[in-house]
Parts: structure tokens; C-alpha cells; sequence
């Protein structure tokens, strides 16, 4: 498995090298693919940074556009030109037409059709999730191109950016409704806590949550804390090595490539659920189920008032 460029969409880079950059992968993948594939029958492609972004009212209009506006200059911008229909999304080409002074690169139709297809499986980095609102609340956390503005849940467990288990398969569901079927790899996903932290509870909870999330192929970040203080399985106290408690655990999840419970039987395969019209109906088709319990309660609940009016009726004679 290689992989050409590491989270090139980066906020830092601009739209012109970000272009160059989805050339430069396209011709790095079909030398690998004419040259080397029959050899070595490895799989190419590149890894996008992808943290999840939330509506912050998700039955809200104006806040459902900006966290999708958010994904296609974030994610979209690099990955629609390979996995999709080979140009930039048209939503990030349609808000940019409002500024004259950023615009876009139109691909030549032979790049184009070099971009487009050069993959052999979708590949994130993926951390944290963000909530974002249309409405602007404080300036600094304002993005004013993209007129949204970004905002963190209280409830939510900061180290120091929020833990958010539910991120990453919202994030993988955007890729398969976006891409289809393709196979998809989270190359790095890891919380930052104090290095001191030898017994790093944090980052046990944050691996058990975030694996129960991925579908296909996870990798944890980071192996040690020289690279990337606060992230590592391993520590490091002047010379000596230090294995991390949360080393034990990830470990163990490759090792039975899942969630062992200790002493406990295999398990075995659930039996098959008896037959409910009911539960059928509400799980296919949940508004007219909904629209069904509410009719049955309303019959039901004057039926009651017909029995009750007619007892009370009987009584007064």
C-alpha cells in the first residue's frame, strides 16, 4: 500500500497547488499502475485529512448548507477530481464565483481524464468532529469565505480537541453515499494527552470508541510520542522506552481483531426475530408507520370517550 501525497488539502494550500498536486498524483499512480502493479501488486493512492463537521441545528436549514459547503472545499476539493467526475465540486466552483479575486483551475481534458480513476482505495486522517453554524457568533472562529462559523459541544470531552467517536462513521457514510463502495482506510486517528500519562485512560477510551466506528482498515496515530508529543502508544523518559496502557489494548484488538471479553464464550450467531408487521412497517416506511400510531391512538382514544360518554349517559338515568 503506498501512499503519494499525506493530506494535501491543507487550508494553507492554494488552489493553484493544490492543482498541481492532484496532476502530480495522477502520474505517480499510472507509473505504479503500468510499471510496477504486475510486479508487485500493491495499491496506490493519496490521504486526505477529513475531521467531521456537524450541523449545529441539524433540522436547520441554514446550518445544513454551511457543514456541506465545509465538506466539498475540505474533502470534495481533492477527492470529487479522482473518485468523482473528475473536476472540483460544483458547489466550491459556484460560491467562488462571488469572489473575483479566488477562482478555481479548470483542468485541460487530458489531465482531466489522468485524475480522474487514479485510486485504489480512499484514504482519511481523521481526529475530531466540529460543529459549524450559518450565524456568526465570535470572529475568531468565523470562516468569512466560507461564511460559517465553527463551535465546539460543551458536553463534549476536550484533550484538546473533542472526542467524538460518531464523527468518524459519519465521515466514512459521506465517503460511501459520495464515492459508492469504494475501499476506504483510516490511516491515522489518535488523541493528544500529557505525555506524562503512562496510564493513558484517555486514549483507551478514544481507541475502544473510534475502531467500534470504522468499517474496513484503521490505523492508530501515533507508535511513539517523539514524532508528535501527547499522541504516542509509547513514552519516552530520557533514554528509556515506556509502553503506554493503551499499547496493551490496541494490541489486543489486532491481535483478535475485535473486542475480546475476557473469560467469555464465543459468541453465537443471534437467532432470527419473529415476524412483526408492525416493526416492518416502521422500519421501511417510518413516516407512514408514524402516521399509523397515531391513527391507532386517536381511534383508540375515541373509542374511550364513546364508552365513557355512554356509560355516564346510562347513569344519569
Amino acid at each position: 500500500m503506498w501512499i503519494t501525497l499525506n493530506e494535501p488539502n491543507d487550508e494553507m494550500v492554494s488552489y493553484q497547488e493544490g492543482h498541481q498536486m492532484l496532476h502530480a498524483h495522477a502520474l505517480a499512480w499510472h507509473v505504479y499502475n503500468n510499471e510496477f502493479r504486475h510486479l508487485q501488486g500493491g495499491q496506490v493512492s493519496l490521504a486526505l485529512h477529513m475531521d467531521w463537521v456537524e450541523p449545529a441545528f441539524l433540522f436547520s436549514r441554514e446550518d445544513v448548507e454551511p457543514a456541506k459547503r465545509v465538506l466539498d472545499f475540505r474533502v470534495g476539493w481533492f477527492a470529487e477530481p479522482i473518485f468523482g467526475s473528475g473536476d472540483y465540486p460544483l458547489g466550491m466552483r459556484s460560491w467562488l464565483r462571488q469572489f473575483n479575486s479566488v477562482s478555481l483551475p479548470v483542468f485541460k481534458e487530458d489531465v482531466r481524464q489522468l485524475v480522474k480513476g487514479a485510486y485504489d482505495f480512499f484514504a482519511i486522517s481523521h481526529f475530531s468532529t466540529k460543529l459549524v453554524a450559518h450565524a456568526k457568533e465570535d470572529s475568531y472562529t468565523y470562516n468569512d469565505i466560507l461564511e460559517v462559523h465553527h463551535m465546539i459541544d460543551t458536553t463534549w470531552i476536550l484533550s484538546p480537541r473533542p472526542v467524538v467517536p460518531w464523527g468518524l462513521r459519519k465521515a466514512l457514510n459521506w465517503v460511501k453515499e459520495h464515492y459508492g463502495h469504494v475501499p476506504v482506510y483510516v490511516m491515522a486517528n489518535g488523541v493528544q494527552e500529557d505525555p506524562a500519562h503512562f496510564k493513558d485512560n484517555l486514549r483507551v477510551y478514544y481507541l475502544y470508541n473510534y475502531i467500534n466506528e470504522a468499517l474496513k482498515g484503521y490505523f492508530a496515530y501515533a507508535l511513539s510520542d517523539q514524532r508528535d508529543p501527547g499522541f504516542g502508544l509509547y513514552g519516552n523518559i530520557q533514554e528509556e522506552v515506556i509502553i503506554k496502557a493503551s499499547l496493551s489494548n490496541y494490541r489486543n484488538v489486532i491481535q483478535h481483531n475485535g473486542f475480546p471479553v475476557q473469560g467469555a464464550d464465543p459468541q453465537q450467531c443471534p437467532r432470527m426475530p419473529q415476524s412483526c408487521v408492525s416493526c416492518q412497517v416502521l422500519s421501511k416506511k417510518p413516516v407512514l408507520g408514524f402516521l399509523t400510531l397515531v391513527g391507532s391512538g386517536m381511534l383508540i382514544t375515541l373509542g374511550l370517550i364513546i364508552y365513557y360518554t355512554a356509560k355516564r349517559h346510562k347513569e344519569s338515568y
